[in-house]
């Protein structure tokens, strides 16, 4: 449970009022390596926290993201229209998933504003990321657009793994001469270290 309670959801509550919420919880859900969580066929009106092993989320058979234990996942497909997901999320090892459905966000909400406001300040800094990140990748500048990439997109250390150029280029609109001259470019300047597949922005 202690990862439940770390999530932005409960942020500012005292420990009585997450313990009353946690008690409204349905029980965790296990996925074996190799199931799938979420995707366009599969897809239920909740919000996920997971609680034990990793997973990752593709789309275009491209990697978006690698979730670690307490990441967070559908927060912003809950109150939707759309009843698909855009992503599949897979489970990269075996999994323990704690779901919140809409109809009891619903409940948490209504009982706790300050869980409401925290859903608000998380999706409004989700979308103020993504708007940034519109914006540079906009950019005519290939050097920004890499940079902006990688720093998105690598982990708390400034690390990422790039195991296909092709899709890389792909991912942020250059041709692959671009890419590799915007890579030595950044590695010149210093802002960017590489060793093989593995790049370390040094200035996340």
């Amino acid at each position: 449970m202690f990862l439940i309670e770390k999530t932005f959801l409960f942020c500012g509550l005292s420990k009585e009022e997450k313990g009353s919420i946690l008690a409204l919880l349905p029980e965790a859900q296990a996925f074996e390596k190799g199931e799938v969580i979420y995707s366009a066929d599969c897809y239920q009106k909740a919000l996920g926290i997971l609680l034990e092993g990793k997973m990752s989320a593709k789309g275009e058979n491209i990697l978006k993201r690698a979730f670690s234990e307490g990441d967070v996942f559908g927060v912003a497909a809950m109150f939707g229209t759309d009843d698909g997901y855009i992503s599949v999320i897979t489970a990269q090892s075996r999994c323990l998933v704690q779901f919140i459905d809409e109809q009891i966000l619903e409940k948490i909400f209504k009982k706790y504003p300050q869980t409401s406001l925290n859903y608000i300040k998380f999706l409004s800094d989700r979308v103020r990321f993504l708007n940034q990140k519109i914006a540079q990748l906009s950019s005519r500048d290939s050097d920004g657009k890499l940079l902006c990439y990688l720093r998105a997109n690598s982990d708390e250390f400034g690390i990422i793994e790039v195991k296909n150029m092709s899709n890389l280029c792909r991912m942020i609109g250059i041709g692959r001469t671009s890419l590799y001259r915007s890579i030595e470019e950044l590695e010149k300047k210093g802002l960017i270290t590489r060793e093989n597949n593995i790049i370390r922005v040094n200035e996340v």
